[in-house]
Parts: C-alpha cells; sequence; structure tokens
C-alpha cells in the first residue's frame, strides 16, 4: 500500500467514525424524545417500545451502510 493510499484511508476511517459518532448523537436525541412523549402521555409505552425498536432497527442498518463503504474503499 502507497502512503497516499494509506493517507486516503485514514481519511475514510476518520470521516465513517464522525459519520457514526452522529448517528448515535441522533439516536440519544430521537430516544429522548420518544420518552419524553410517553411521559407526557402522547404516546402509549407499547408506543415507546416499538419506535425504540425501529430506531434501533435503523441505527444498524446506517452503521452496517457506514462500516460497507469503510470495507468497500479499503479494498480499492
Amino acid at each position: 500500500m502507497t502512503e497516499e493510499a494509506r493517507k486516503d484511508l485514514i481519511k475514510v476511517w476518520a470521516k465513517s467514525e464522525t459519520a457514526r459518532i452522529q448517528i448515535r448523537k441522533l439516536r440519544e436525541e430521537i430516544k429522548e424524545m420518544v420518552i419524553e412523549m410517553e411521559k407526557e402521555k402522547e404516546i402509549s409505552e407499547d408506543e415507546r417500545f416499538n419506535l425504540q425498536d425501529e430506531l434501533e432497527k435503523v441505527t444498524g442498518e446506517f452503521n452496517d451502510k457506514i462500516l460497507a463503504m469503510r470495507e468497500e474503499k479499503k479494498k480499492k
């Protein structure tokens, strides 16, 4: 691997980690909103659990996509 390719890979890795951190922050914000909605009686406990499950699913899908893109770049 050339020095230039190594530097490019490091940049891709850093960007992907930044994206994953942003996704985690957003997940936590949404999770807090859902909990607050339940406290305010806007949604039921069942709805809260369903929303949290969906949130985890979507978060996992985005993280998987980011990791797949990173691995694809690594192969190049």
